[in-house]
């Protein structure tokens, strides 16, 4: 009856859309720092640089833990194998760190690199993001120099040997007091990790 209610009434259901959790200390610094970010670009090449930008996400490597995948079938609940019925899960679970980069023009080579627990060092950042891939896509797709990197807040990202590399690098950057804080709606990045991880374990 509510239901009917509701449809003669023009309302429908949707599912709430996930946003971050927000400190109103993070948006003072969004205020702040994306009136510094937006008065840098302005500043670079034309006006309109290429924004590149590099994130690092997890993949699952036990297939139960997979969407699609946390379900087993029977004619009751119990019936069937033990290795069926339980998926036990080490406190620290197998997964595959994915790097890489993406701007307008393109994606970059991406990294790979097995993981027990923890995130990537500014060490491997440097050596292994930064250096052996960001560099060369940056000289291939944005030789005409009209580009900035916007990382994210990582710790990896702003680490000395990070920062350290990419002046060496000289790979034009979004610094820390510019970078806003919990910003995952501003960084087209983040949508692509989830078209990607749908495909991935879309079967």
């Amino acid at each position: 009856y509510v239901n009917k209610i509701l449809h003669e009434g023009g309302l429908n259901s949707f599912r709430k859309m996930k946003s971050p959790a927000i400190s109103n200390d993070q948006k003072e610094r969004q205020r702040l720092r994306i009136g510094r970010l937006y008065r840098y670009i302005l500043t670079l090449g034309d006006g309109n640089p290429s924004i590149v930008m590099d994130d690092e996400s997890y993949f699952e490597l036990y297939s139960f833990q997979m969407p699609g995948n946390d379900h087993y079938y029977a004619s009751a609940k119990g019936d069937g194998p033990s290795h069926k019925i339980f998926a036990p899960k080490a406190k620290f679970s197998s997964k595959i760190l994915v790097w890489l980069a993406i701007s307008n023009r393109g994606i970059s080579k991406p990294f790979f690199r097995k993981s027990m627990h923890g995130a990537v060092s500014s060490d491997i950042y440097a050596r292994e993001c930064l250096t052996k891939r960001l560099k060369p896509f940056i000289d291939k797709h944005h030789s005409d120099q009209n580009y900035l990197l916007w990382p994210d807040l990582a710790s990896c990202h702003y680490g000395a040997v990070a920062r350290t590399c990419l002046e060496e690098l000289e790979i034009q950057y979004v610094t820390k007091d510019m970078n806003p804080p919990n910003c995952p709606q501003l960084r087209p990045i983040e949508n692509f990790w989830g078209l990607l991880k749908q495909e991935v374990y879309s079967k």
